[in-house]
């Protein structure tokens, strides 16, 4: 239960009235240490709440809201809540703020009750006397069901997509689906456990269809023209890109999703000139994920930052021979090359024989479209829609730059202790490690590298026990290393770290000390913050000194 309000008064401060939540959250930040005079209207809301909810027998006045109204000298005053009958307070609070003009504000949903019943943002509705206080935690499958189903129909509606009833299966789906002509595009969101959600959108063309069924495979693996999983935009910082919906909350930023990325991604993808371009056009190729995947991109190429192409994230490559073919695609033969070349090293038989039926069935299938030159195909492609293009990355997000330098080495010591100790233990350690930093550079896009201030290499003698600890450039992202150390003791080798977590925790990065207290076994510390290197060393000294 939700224990306190802030309460603003803006007839005294030369502000609007909020119109989102973000504003809500500034309004917050700035009140709440603006100073001010006694507030009568706080006052008279005291007055009026202590008439429903008396100060409790044995507490004096003093103690009582009237006294600590009178006492707020700040823009913003906040509201604790008593600690029983706390939903029935909640509303009347809610109540009372409104009939004197106040907004009330409960920054752990992040909701707004205006004046004049109004409720920010307006699918929290606004609470009626004796219900429960807006309840943001969506619990199990029904809960999840009843608020995305009818939000994701009345946000697709007008571009034609409409809700299907709902099929009996093992996974309870909301599937939406739009029909153009030999076009028909499906949204299917499948409900998992811990209210995680697998989106994935299809576009079925009729003309790819035909191909697949003269190659004679089984309809069952007939693929669908294009076939995304949505995790593609799921928002980060961490690289296990998903959605969920868990908390109410969660909702808008889904719904954004749908307005900015899937809607523009369907309309492109009405037909086949908009699926070709998608598919195999660099214009598509722009299409990006727009957080660091470090962890699933170890084979990333030189000049790239680690982030990939919706036409790598497709489900189906053959698709993109169909489609190139059909639309007439100058560059046909350079596609069907590429896949060629990539069906030849998978490893079922199977799959390489149905490659082989559908190159035959394509040699007999003549393009539906026809273009006079290379030009007039390229002319007559639709500009990608600005917000599939947009970037809007997370600072939290781990660097290519810093991970992959830090994890390299990491990895270089889990194995070979004693060699990671001649190799940066000596005169050359620090010239070593420099060389490493800047040997990754020059593999990145001149944005992505890390400059390399910071960077440390030295050797500290302590009762008992050596320390080779590297200390690396400032960290900002998850999962990215602030110091390395191997602790020496006669033979023996133990590692510690210190760290962000490779996920947030309630929307914070942690910071983690990973260490090896005892051999063959990993012990994980949470840190208020990240030690300086002094506060480090005496962790260290603590630990096996």
């Amino acid at each position: 239960m939700h224990s306190s309000l802030y309460l603003f008064d803006l007839s005294r401060h030369a502000v609007p009235l909020p119109t989102s939540a973000k504003d809500l959250e500034a309004l917050q930040q700035v009140l709440q240490d603006k100073p001010d005079g006694k507030n009568l209207r706080f006052i008279e809301f005291a007055l009026r709440f202590e008439d429903k909810f008396p100060v409790p027998a044995g507490e004096g006045a003093s103690r009582g809201l009237l006294a600590r109204a009178s006492a707020v000298r700040r823009a913003a005053w906040q509201l604790d809540l008593p600690s029983t009958n706390t939903q029935r307070a909640y509303h009347v609070a809610v109540e009372i703020a409104g009939s004197l003009g106040l907004i009330a504000y409960d920054p752990e949903l992040g909701v707004g009750f205006l004046p004049g019943g109004r409720v920010i943002p307006a699918e929290f509705g606004q609470p009626d006397p004796g219900e429960s206080p807006p309840n943001d935690m969506l619990s199990g499958e029904d809960e999840v069901m009843a608020v995305l189903a009818p939000a994701l129909a009345e946000a697709m509606a007008s571009h034609g997509f409409a809700l299907q009833p709902e099929a009996p299966t093992p996974v309870r789906t909301i599937t939406l689906t739009r029909t153009l002509g030999p076009v028909r595009q499906q949204l299917v969101v499948q409900l998992m456990r811990y209210e995680r959600l697998d989106l994935v959108f299809s576009v079925h063309h009729e003309a790819c269809t035909a191909v697949h069924a003269a190659a004679q495979t089984h309809p069952r693996f007939w693929p669908d023209a294009l076939r995304l999983n949505l995790a593609f935009f799921a928002p980060g910082p961490d690289a296990s890109h998903h959605w969920g919906l868990d908390h109410r909350s969660r909702l808008p930023g889904l719904l954004a999703m749908v307005r900015d990325k899937l809607l523009p991604l369907a309309e492109l993808s009405r037909d086949l000139a908009g699926l070709d371009q998608l598919l195999n056009d660099n214009s598509g190729a722009a299409i990006r994920t727009p957080y660091k995947t470090c962890y699933s991109w170890q084979g990333r190429p030189q000049g790239s930052d680690g982030s990939c192409t919706l036409q790598e994230r497709l489900l189906e490559p053959s698709a993109r021979l169909v489609v190139a073919q059909l639309n007439g695609n100058p560059a046909a033969p350079r596609v069907a090359e590429q896949l060629d070349a990539h069906y030849a090293h998978v490893p079922q038989a199977s799959d390489r024989e149905a490659w082989s039926r559908l190159r035959g069935a394509l040699a007999s299938s003549p393009p539906l479209a026809h273009w006079p030159s290379p030009e007039a195909y390229r002319a007559a492609q639709r500009p990608v829609p600005p917000s599939l293009l947009h970037q809007d990355i997370d600072p939290r997000g781990r660097r290519c730059h810093h991970w992959e330098v830090t994890t390299e080495l990491h990895q270089t010591l889990i194995k070979e202790p004693a060699q990671f100790w001649s190799r940066f233990a000596g005169d050359d350690g620090p010239a070593e490690l420099q060389r490493m930093w800047l040997e990754k550079a020059a593999t990145l896009p001149a944005a992505e590298r890390v400059e390399p201030g910071g960077l440390a290499c030295r050797v500290i003698q302590m009762a008992g026990i050596e320390v080779l600890m590297l200390e690396f450039p400032a960290i900002l992202g998850l999962d990215e290393c602030a110091v390395l150390a191997l602790v020496r003791t006669g033979d023996e080798y133990r590692q510690c770290r210190m760290v962000h977590h490779h996920a947030l925790e309630d929307g914070e990065i942690q910071v983690v000390m990973a260490f090896q207290a005892e051999k063959n076994a990993i012990t994980q510390r949470r840190l208020p913050h990240l030690l300086s290197p002094h506060a480090f060393l005496d962790f260290v000294r603590e630990t096996w000194a």
